[in-house]
C-alpha cells in the first residue's frame, strides 16, 4: 500500500527541520524562515550554524501568542515545501533551505516570508499547505505542556488562515464522534491464530511485514510532544466525506481522527501493513479541495475497501494524506 522510502523522506525532513525551528524561536517571526534555511544548509554542509540569541523562558501569559506564531511558521514552512516539491525528492532538503534563504530555485515561485506579527495576514501568493500532513509540525515543549489547558479557539484558528470555518469545524467534530461510536477495534494479541499461525507477540505481523521501518516516523518525539507523521483513521475520512465536510490540516484535526502507532501495530492488515498512502492534485492554487471533490471520491473508495477488509477479518487502515 505504501513504501518505507515515502515515510523515510517525511521523517527525515521533519527531523532535519526540527533543530533549525527550535533554534529560530528566539528571533522575530519574520526572521525565522531565512534563519531556518541557513541552519539547515549549515547542517548539510557541516559548517558553523547561524547565531541566534538564547531563548528566554516563556511566561504563561505569552504562551497563547507564541502558539499563534508557531502556526504561522508552520504555514510558511508548508508553503515553502509545496513550492519546491515539483522538483522531485532528490536533494529536496537543500532546495527547501535555499528557497527559505532566498536563493533562486528552479520552477519555484517567489520566496514566502513570514508575517511580522501573529495578526498579520499570510502572504497572498503563498500556496496553502497540504490539508492533513504538514511538512513539519512546529511545536515548543513549553507551549505543548499548556496546550491542553488553554487550547487555541476555532475562531482564532480561522483568523490565522488554517481553513477551519465554524461549519466545517462542526462537521469535523461530528465525524470524529462517529468514529468513537464505532465498534471497538479488534486488535491482534499474543496467542491469536492468524492465517493458520499462532502469534508469539502482539505486533508479530507488523514486524514480519517490515512495519518497524515506519516506527521512527510515527513515534511521538518526547521533546516536542508530536510525531513527524500521523496517520488518519480511514473511518474518519469516510465519515467526513459522507457529512460533506472539507479535509483540514493535521493540526486542526481532533485526536479521534488518528490511529496511533501502538494501535496500528496490532491491526489486521489482511496480508498488508495497515497503511494507505494518498497523494492527490490541488483543485486550485489557494486550496487543495474547495468543493470536496477529492474527499468525496476518496471517502467512497475507502468505504468499499473497509467493507472488503472486514469480510476477511481486517479492520481500518491508517491513511497518510499528502
Amino acid at each position: 500500500m505504501t513504501s518505507a522510502s515515502e515515510f523515510g523522506e517525511a521523517s527525515d525532513l521533519s527531523a532535519a527541520l526540527s533543530p533549525a525551528v527550535s533554534a529560530s524561536l528566539s528571533l522575530p517571526l519574520d526572521e525565522r524562515p531565512k534563519f531556518i534555511g541557513q541552519h539547515v544548509l549549515s547542517s548539510i554542509d557541516k559548517s558553523e550554524p547561524p547565531f541566534a540569541p538564547p531563548r528566554q523562558k516563556v511566561a504563561d501569559s505569552e504562551k497563547e501568542a507564541l502558539r499563534m506564531e508557531l502556526r504561522k511558521l508552520e504555514d510558511v514552512l508548508s508553503a515553502a515545501m509545496n513550492a519546491v516539491r515539483d522538483g522531485g525528492n532528490d536533494d529536496i532538503l537543500r532546495r527547501l533551505a535555499n528557497y527559505l534563504v532566498g536563493e533562486p530555485v528552479a520552477d519555484a515561485p517567489a520566496v514566502v516570508e513570514a508575517p511580522a506579527t501573529a495578526e498579520a495576514p499570510a502572504t497572498a501568493e503563498a500556496p496553502s499547505p497540504a490539508p492533513a500532513e504538514a511538512v513539519v509540525e512546529v511545536s515548543d515543549p513549553e507551549v505543548v505542556a499548556s496546550s491542553a489547558e488553554a487550547p487555541v479557539g476555532r475562531e482564532e484558528e480561522a483568523a490565522m488562515g488554517s481553513g477551519v470555518d465554524a461549519r466545517n469545524a462542526a462537521l469535523v467534530a461530528e465525524a470524529a464522534e462517529k468514529v468513537t461510536k464505532e465498534e471497538p477495534l479488534e486488535l491482534m494479541k499474543k496467542g491469536d491464530e492468524v492465517g493458520g499461525k499462532i502469534l508469539q507477540e502482539d505486533d508479530e505481523l507488523w514486524r514480519e511485514r517490515d512495519g518497524t521501518a515506519f516506527d521512527s516516523a510515527l513515534q511521538v518525539d518526547p521533546e516536542h510532544g508530536v510525531s513527524p507523521v500521523k496517520l488518519i483513521d480511514m473511518r474518519f475520512i469516510i465519515a467526513l466525506g459522507e457529512l460533506g465536510g472539507t479535509m483540514v490540516r493535521r493540526q486542526d484535526l481532533p485526536k479521534e481522527a488518528f490511529i496511533d502507532l501502538d494501535t496500528l501495530k496490532r491491526l489486521h492488515g489482511v496480508g498488508y501493513l495497515p497503511i494507505i498512502s494518498i497523494s492527490h492534485p490541488w483543485q486550485q492554487p489557494d486550496h487543495p479541495d474547495p468543493k470536496e471533490v477529492n474527499l468525496q471520491l476518496l471517502a467512497k473508495v475507502l468505504k468499499i475497501m473497509l467493507e472488503a477488509f472486514k469480510k476477511h477479518g481486517g479492520g481500518p487502515f491508517g491513511v497518510f494524506f499528502e
